[in-house]
């Protein structure tokens, strides 16, 4: 994959070089290398001019010296910057800091990462500074240090690029905000970085670092009681209790003055959720239970679209930490076991009650945007510009987000009349109702009416019983055409991961899609021998 760097510079004479040799070092050079010298005085053009004379792919742009020092200075030459390569052709855009180092095969691997994985938008690998890291117990491998942030060059378009906020967070805004577009992104931990300037330390220092955190946080709509226990973990590293202490005045001073953020409720709310989240786990696992999703080195939780959107109900307000009594919790797990026996076992009757009142509600309203889902590329690919058999279709996110080439006719089916309906009004919206229609039926014991080339379990077999479902499937098996085949996506591997069990050992396995870090897992199969080509 082709990829460009741009990297904004302030008088980093004593480092930059060290910088630029690791990127000259690297297996896979970039395409274009962009050193924004914003206003340096101390050398740093005449040594980036240097290195610029031997290898053309690296470029120097001047900025004017500026009085000012904060950090939407940084956005504005690193625009600057982006300006110049807007007319290459390249997939991934990396903002690389002037004062780090590396292995000369880490652009190579994360370009691998890329390639794996289409939903990845950020990625990135950890920092060793002073010889520490992140504690990864604590902190989200699905934040991406602005150290080096490398983006897939749609997400970071789609983002509009790094918003210039002078109090900083700009790189934790772009990863957010990414993330609420629907990609994915990950710190992988196989690969570093060492940063050889204290982080903050350009800027700030011991004690009124840590006041600075605390504002920060404040600022970036971090949860108090997020915060509380991160002050408290903070209190045993230098500067003891002092830099905890500072910390949290950092955060409820503004909070008690009811200061305004920086960043949008919309995307504060979506922070503090997945710190809900993160903070559950912690707790599971210091209780000594297992957290519901884990990355592959037991570290941490990974939360899906569907955890950052659920009411706090179903994540959140477990573990009373929303602002509600804890006594909420035992109701709550009632409710939503009993809710999803009656998913399970309940008659036609009972599912389509609860799924009518639910849709009717707005309760799914949060995923009616998966545009950027993995299954699309297996649907189309094995759709071969066929007829489709949706079941479990929901508001018709398929129908309507699926590339309209890709098929000749899709069916789609649904245990709820509202969910049903929406599909229809959509589909006449998007003018996509000639190849469309849809039944309001139970995906159990329903019957097609024709044969088809794929047909689609998304996210909805686990709403039976496992021990019918391979019957299920031989089922519908029988209504594919010659070289049809089935699929199923899983949204939670570890929750249902008898299911895929099932499907490896009934049916012949074609294709699988299955990412480290992701709890998503698609597996395409037809009936026949245990097979995985």
């Amino acid at each position: 994959m082709k990829y460009v760097l741009i990297t904004p510079a302030r008088n980093e004479a004593s480092l930059i070089e060290r910088t630029i040799q690791s990127v000259v070092a690297q297996t896979h050079q970039p395409l274009r290398w962009v050193i924004v010298s914003d206003g340096s005085t101390d050398g740093t053009d005449e040594i980036v001019q240097k290195y610029a004379a031997a290898h053309p792919w690296i470029e120097l742009l001047r900025m004017p010296e500026r009085k000012e020092r904060h950090f939407a200075g940084k956005v504005h030459a690193f625009r600057a910057g982006w300006d110049k390569v807007k007319g290459l052709d390249y997939e991934i855009i990396g903002n690389l800091d002037a004062d780090i180092t590396f292995e000369p095969d880490l652009f190579a691997f994360l370009m691998g990462k890329f390639a794996e994985n289409p939903r990845l938008g950020l990625a990135g690998t950890p920092f060793v500074e002073d010889g520490q890291t992140y504690d990864f117990r604590f902190a989200s491998l699905e934040h991406v240090s602005g150290a080096c942030q490398m983006f897939r060059r749609e997400a970071f378009e789609e983002i509009g690029g790094y918003q210039p906020l002078k109090s900083g967070g700009i790189d934790l805004v772009a990863v957010l905000s990414v993330r609420m577009k629907g990609w994915q992104s990950r710190t992988f931990l196989e690969k570093h970085c060492i940063h050889h300037r204290k982080q903050g330390s350009a800027t700030h220092g011991g004690s009124k670092h840590c006041l600075y955190l605390g504002r920060q946080d404040y600022a970036m709509g971090s949860h108090p009681v997020w915060e509380v226990f991160r002050a408290t973990n903070r209190l045993r590293q230098p500067p003891l209790i002092v830099g905890g202490a500072c910390m949290l005045f950092g955060y409820f001073w503004p909070w008690v003055r009811r200061k305004p953020r920086v960043v949008a409720k919309e995307m504060a709310a979506f922070r503090q959720k997945d710190q809900m989240i993160r903070l559950r786990a912690i707790f599971l696992r210091a209780l000594g239970f297992a957290p519901r999703r884990s990355e592959s080195d037991g570290t941490r939780v990974v939360p899906t679209a569907k955890d950052l959107t659920a009411p706090p109900s179903t994540e959140i307000r477990k573990m009373g930490l929303d602002g509600r009594k804890p006594k909420m919790w035992i109701t709550t797990k009632i409710r939503n076991v009993l809710r999803g026996r009656l998913l399970r076992w309940g008659g036609s009757r009972v599912k389509r009650m609860i799924w009518n009142r639910e849709f009717a509600r707005g309760r799914w309203n949060c995923l009616y945007h998966t545009e950027h889902h993995p299954i699309y590329a297996f649907i189309e690919r094995h759709a071969r510009h066929g007829s489709i058999l949706d079941l479990g279709c929901g508001s018709g996110n398929t129908a309507n987000e699926l590339n309209f080439e890709s098929y000749s006719s899709y069916l789609g089916v649904d245990v709820s009349d509202v969910a049903v309906e929406k599909a229809k009004a959509r589909t006449a919206e998007n003018k996509r109702e000639s190849k469309a229609r849809f039944i309001a039926a139970d995906i159990y014991p329903f019957v097609p009416d024709s044969s088809f080339d794929l047909i689609v379990f998304r996210e909805s077999i686990y709403y039976n019983p496992i021990g019918k479902v391979a019957g299920l499937l031989r089922r519908y098996a029988a209504f594919l055409k010659p070289g049809g085949v089935l699929l199923v996506c899983i949204y939670d591997r570890d929750a249902y991961q008898a299911y895929v069990d099932v499907i490896e050992n009934e049916f012949q396995v074609i294709e699988k899609y299955a990412p480290e870090g992701s709890q998503i897992i698609v597996v395409v199969f037809r009936p026949g021998e245990r097979a995985m080509t």
